[in-house]
């Protein structure tokens, strides 16, 4: 049995399987603001091509992020785990938080 979480797909709008997750999660509509803690990586290059580029690093940048939650503004730190392209001048940032947000638990 999975334990991965339908995610709505940007194409068809239809339920996809998303990562492995171990809770649910709820739409959000609130802005985010992220700042940057770390801002310079290193590491061997994956593959390049003419128009980019796959690098690994040891580690992911820390972030402090101030999120709308439920009409709350919250202030919390954690890592950027992925980033993905999501349509023309778009990009969806995954962030891992170092601690739950209340209320989530």
């Amino acid at each position: 049995m999975s334990t991965q979480s339908p995610r709505p797909d940007r194409e068809s709008g239809t339920l996809a399987p998303a990562e492995k997750r171990t809770r649910d999660r709820i739409r959000a509509t609130g802005r985010v603001r992220v700042r940057l803690v770390e801002c310079e990586l290193e590491g061997p290059s994956v593959d390049i091509s003419r128009q980019g580029l796959a690098f690994l690093t040891g580690d992911s940048p820390s972030l402090l992020l101030t999120v709308d939650v439920r009409g709350e503004r919250r202030h919390v730190r954690g890592k950027l785990v992925r980033l993905e392209s999501a349509g023309e001048q778009l990009v969806e940032w995954g962030v891992r938080l170092d601690e739950p947000l209340p209320g989530f638990e």
